[in-house]
């Protein structure tokens, strides 16, 4: 049961979200896609969330901008270091996270 006492978190930004996935590695850890301009024009961003377990509020522990609107993302189920997203130019974006998010391919179709 949720506790009633903790506050209400929004995140706001000039992005418009469109998937959210659950890291299969880390239960309080998700990760979103967003686009600019509702996905018609604009940069795309992939942030990479933190639960904090004492406030229950959302953490940004990751960043990753491209030039193009993301809407779909994936966790690998074998490695818990890889991110892959779709891109509103047809490409899928290979990210691999250390400390921070490295670009690894970008595939075109």
């Amino acid at each position: 049961m949720m506790n009633p006492k903790l506050p209400f978190q929004k995140y706001v930004s000039d992005f418009e979200g469109y998937s959210c996935k659950f890291s299969p590695f880390e239960a309080n850890k998700i990760a979103c896609c967003f686009s600019q301009y509702y996905g018609i024009i604009g940069n795309g961003r992939l942030a990479v969330f933190n639960t904090n377990p004492m406030t229950g509020n959302l953490e940004e522990i990751h960043r990753f901008n491209s030039n193009d609107g993301m809407f779909d993302i994936a966790w690998s189920e074998a490695n818990e270091n890889q991110i892959i997203s779709a891109c509103g130019d047809g490409s899928v974006i290979f990210l691999f996270k250390n400390s921070f998010y490295f670009f690894l391919k970008s595939l075109k179709t």
